[in-house]
């Protein structure tokens, strides 16, 4: 009998939770980021840019004294120009 009750516990719990799905209470409208349409051209220096000035300069900046890896983003033609180094061609 107590099995009974706790697999219904269980059922009415799963059917309540896919209700809440269903009705959008776990939806997030507060994302800024999340809730921006997707732009039909990307362009470097207005989309991509201030991602990488706010996230990525510290180590891949300007200073040539604080870039690692070699690898330099505040440069468009830098950014997309391959490594020296060139991690992703290993000898097999």
């Amino acid at each position: 009998m107590k099995q009974k009750i706790s697999i219904g516990i269980i059922l009415l719990g799963l059917v309540a939770l896919l209700f809440a799905f269903k009705s959008g209470l776990f939806k997030s409208s507060g994302d800024e980021y999340a809730d921006q349409k997707l732009p039909k051209v990307v362009d470097y220096n207005f989309h991509i840019k201030p991602i990488l000035s706010d996230n990525c300069y510290t180590c891949h900046g300007p200073d040539a004294n604080k870039r690692k890896a070699g690898l330099r983003l505040d440069l468009e033609k830098e950014a997309l120009s391959e490594l020296p180094e060139n991690p992703g061609n290993m000898p097999l």
